[in-house]
């Protein structure tokens, strides 16, 4: 095992010393985290022939997207499609005359989403189809960042989360009744409830409105809260058909911490035992199952101490220790399908790798009428 201890990642947070450690985890900890831990098998899921790429997410077929550079340049990059069984990686295209474009999620159907920028730089919600690249608002600034198996696309526009459902796009409007307010739309379930965050009715200390977490359940948008204080930001980034919701908070003094929505109540996941200051979930299966990512640096996985993180049973690990992989170093978790399959994205060989995790045989992975 590349890390078998969360004692390395401790001592590394303190070579860094952005931040105060916390206490070292106690042997009934460690013994924890590792007793009964899943484990799993990896693929190098290779480039488009760059030096980098991102898995983001997959369906339950086991269909893979993301992003790609073509070459040791940062553009392109383009949005790509990895098969079900194939070893090569299809490259979606973009926008005539642009050179950026990434897929998020795909469903069953094999339908991608994502953005593509104009040859201008500006961004546009995508959708990829049977071969073909439509755009679902023509000429606005736009994002689609989910897609379930009924086709409905949740997404961005116009400072709004919004819902596109057989061609047409409706808005959701805010947590605040605020016309002004404005909202982002992550992730659709597929009952077609809706996650993201929302402006507030609560006011910072700087006067400005607090975004929150949001689930939109059909009618209306539910305010999921804050970790520690109310007037701390929140966003939500997944949501299962139970409607439990995983995401990041801010706790304090600029720190974000992984939580998971259920039940009502909004709970921190951060595990403290790995010794590193930021964490983010990103995603959550029909089990419950949820992977993120724990980074020294806020919203950058590929830079300082940072690990792929599994939460399963209330237990979180480091995926580097469950899995063989020489040579690897695994920074993200972004998708987490039915069977236990993940996909993210890590160092390899000094590069940018996008990577898929399958359980291992004997390894709880599957759920159940998969």
């Amino acid at each position: 095992m590349k890390r078998l201890s969360v004692v390395l990642l401790s001592l590394l947070l303190v070579a860094c010393s952005e931040v105060t450690a916390p206490a070292p985890a106690s042997e009934a900890e460690l013994n924890r985290g590792m007793r009964g831990a899943p484990s799993f098998e990896l693929t190098d899921l290779g480039t488009l022939g760059g030096n980098a790429a991102f898995a983001l997410g997959i369906n339950n077929r086991g269909d893979i997207v993301g992003t790609s550079r073509l070459t040791s340049s940062a553009r392109p990059q383009l949005a790509f499609l990895a098969e079900r069984g194939s070893s090569e990686l299809r490259d979606l295209g973009t926008l005539d005359g642009s050179t950026f474009s990434r897929a998020f999620r795909v469903n069953q159907s094999g339908e991608a989403v994502g953005e593509a920028f104009t040859p201008a730089g500006a961004s546009r919600a995508v959708l990829w189809r049977n071969g073909e690249l439509e755009e679902l608002a023509p000429g606005v600034s736009a994002v689609a960042n989910d897609i379930n198996n009924r086709g409905q696309v949740v997404g961005t526009s116009g400072g709004q989360a919004v819902l596109w459902d057989r061609g047409t796009m409706t808005a959701l409007g805010a947590i605040s009744n605020d016309p002004a307010a404005t909202s982002r739309g992550n992730a659709i379930a597929e009952n077609g409830r809706v996650v993201g965050l929302a402006q507030t009715d609560i006011l910072s200390e700087f006067g400005s409105r607090v975004s929150h977490a949001f689930l939109w359940d059909g009618r209306r948008m539910i305010d999921l809260g804050a970790l520690a204080d109310p007037t701390n930001f929140s966003v939500a980034y997944g949501v299962n058909p139970r409607s439990e919701v995983v995401g990041e908070s801010v706790v304090g003094g600029g720190t974000y911490h992984a939580f998971v929505w259920r039940n009502g109540s909004m709970r921190d996941i951060h595990p403290a035992e790995l010794g590193i200051r930021h964490s983010r979930a990103n995603d959550i299966n029909a089990s419950g199952d949820i992977v993120g990512w724990v980074s020294t640096f806020f919203g950058f996985p590929t830079f300082g101490a940072a690990a792929a993180v599994l939460w399963r049973d209330g237990v979180a690990h480091d995926l580097n220790a469950l899995v063989e992989a020489e040579g690897w170093d695994l920074r993200a978790a972004m998708g987490i399908n039915d069977r236990g399959q993940i996909v993210g994205y890590g160092l390899k060989d000094g590069q940018t790798r996008a990577f898929l995790l399958e359980p291992a045989a004997g390894s709880r992975g599957v759920a159940p009428g998969l």
